[in-house]
């Protein structure tokens, strides 16, 4: 049986501040948006750098004195995802990055942990077996689960002790996994959709939109354009997701046509049927099947035909309100009504 290491006597050399907030800054560097979150999460890499050595081979010491549970709140593509990874970037342990889909039973989560540490030469081994039990203790790293609230209920109640502060065990039919020097993040849209449980092991950080100045210049550091031809694509996509996927149709379009960036934006908006104001053909749709009801999202999708993830990254944006026009679409709890505005809009069109 293994003699586990008390946290509290791993004291190594402060690794000096400048040294530091250059790492910080080259892991984070091009991370637009959202400073209040990279702080928070930051503060969860400070405290292990506080205590680390000077070499890269001293990081899973790092790991072992901060490791977190941590819940990533916000809308879609408000840089959730990106946020991880470059928490990753930094530390640079094995990162295990999944979703809701990857995760069907806690045996396969462990399944793809495993994978992960044997792609960085760490072979999952137990230290050793008792009673037909293999007790394994993960090394340190970071487990990230994108929309966990889609995470079956069964998976979520098989994690409780994984994520729980005072267990930090993975338990699994002959398997007992000490997860203790494992930073566990999720990501979610929708936090109330968990179970209540699961819930309240994790520590909150949330995320807001993007402004469309910063969807702008995610855009110019991808494609370096004018600030002002970023700033229509943005204008057209305001989510950083669809405005990175609208200009790469638009870099297509340029090389294919020769066409100056400008045309080509107006180009790609007129073949998606992209309308005034930047309003797509299926949010219209959307307006033109909502009418004078009111419906949930679920219902939305299902009457016009579109799937979730394109209501909320596609449509919902261009329907709120924007630079370019009032709210045609408000939300309240009995669900999504449109707007007067909405209504003027759709007569314009007609």
């Amino acid at each position: 049986m293994v003699e586990m290491v008390e946290q509290t006597e791993l004291i190594f050399p402060v690794l000096p501040q400048e040294k530091v907030e250059e790492l910080f800054a080259a892991a984070f560097q091009g991370y637009i948006g959202n400073t209040a979150a990279v702080d928070e999460l930051l503060d969860v890499a400070q405290v292990g750098f506080d205590h680390r050595a000077h070499t890269q081979d001293d990081m899973e010491v790092c790991c072992r004195r901060c490791p977190a549970r941590i819940a990533l709140l916000g809308p879609p593509s408000a840089g959730k995802t990106t946020l991880v990874r470059c928490l990753a970037d930094l530390l640079k342990t094995p990162y295990c990055e999944t979703e809701y889909r990857q995760v069907p039973t806690a045996d396969k989560l462990f399944d793809l942990l495993a994978g992960v540490y044997a792609s960085r030469g760490i072979p999952l081994v137990p230290e050793y077996e008792q009673g037909g039990t293999e007790y394994y203790v993960l090394p340190a790293g970071i487990l990230f689960i994108d929309e966990a609230h889609m995470l079956p209920g069964s998976v979520q109640d098989g994690l409780l002790k994984m994520t729980e502060a005072k267990d930090k065990v993975l338990l699994l039919d002959g398997k007992h996994v000490d997860c203790r020097y494992l930073t566990i993040i999720i990501a979610t849209t929708s936090f109330g959709k968990m179970r209540d449980a699961f819930k309240t092991r994790f520590d909150q950080i949330t995320l807001e939109r993007h402004e469309l100045d910063q969807v702008a210049e995610i855009v110019k550091g991808a494609f370096q354009w004018s600030y002002e031809d970023c700033l229509e694509v943005a204008n057209l996509k305001p989510l950083p997701r669809t405005a990175l996927a609208f200009g790469e149709k638009v870099k297509r379009a340029i090389k294919r046509r020769r066409m100056e960036v400008k045309e080509g934006i107006k180009f790609v908006a007129q073949r998606e049927g992209i309308c005034e104001g930047g309003v797509t053909k299926n949010a219209v749709r959307i307006l033109k099947w909502l009418g004078e009801q009111t419906a949930s999202a679920d219902g939305i999708c299902k009457g016009v035909e579109i799937e979730e993830d394109e209501f909320d990254n596609d449509c919902l944006p261009c329907l709120r309100k924007t630079p370019r026009h009032p709210a045609y679409i408000i939300v309240s709890t009995k669900g999504y009504t449109v707007t007067e505005d909405g209504k003027a809009f759709l007569a314009r069109l007609s």
